[in-house]
C-alpha cells in the first residue's frame, strides 16, 4: 500500500473545484434540491447529515468523484494467472500488471461499451 500526498482530501478538493465550475452549478442546484427534499430544511440537514447519508444525489456525486479521481492512482500489482492475447500482444502467465485506476476511469468507451485503453 502506498501513502503520501494523494489522499481522499485531495479528491475532495477536486470535487469542490468541480462544484465551483459553471457545470458544477447545475450539480449544486440538484444536490440542494435533494437535500431539502430529504431533510425538509437546510437547518435539519446541517444537524443530521453528519451522521447519516440520506441524500442519494449527494452520495452518488461523492462516489462518482471518488471513482473518477481515486485517492490511490496506481493500484497494487496483480499477477496474470494464464497467458492471453491483448491487442495482438501475448501477455505471459505470471506477468506483474500495474493498473492506473484514474487512467482506466478516464478511458473513452468503445462501441461495445468496454474501455478503450489506447
Amino acid at each position: 500500500m502506498s501513502g503520501g500526498f494523494e489522499t481522499v482530501f485531495s479528491t475532495a478538493i477536486i470535487g469542490i473545484g468541480l462544484l465551483a465550475s459553471p457545470e458544477g452549478q447545475v450539480i449544486q442546484e440538484k444536490a440542494y434540491e435533494d437535500i431539502v427534499s430529504v431533510y425538509g430544511s437546510v437547518e435539519e440537514a446541517f444537524k443530521s447529515s453528519i451522521s447519516e447519508e440520506k441524500s442519494t444525489y449527494v452520495v452518488a456525486f461523492v462516489r462518482e468523484v471518488l471513482r473518477f479521481y481515486p485517492p490511490l492512482h496506481l493500484l497494487p500489482p496483480r499477477q496474470t494467472y494464464q497467458e492471453f492475447v491483448y491487442n495482438g500482444s501475448t501477455i505471459p502467465k505470471g506477468m506483474l500488471v500495474y493498473m492506473n485506476a484514474q487512467a482506466i476511469n478516464h478511458g473513452k468507451q468503445t462501441a461495445k461499451g468496454s474501455p478503450d485503453l489506447h
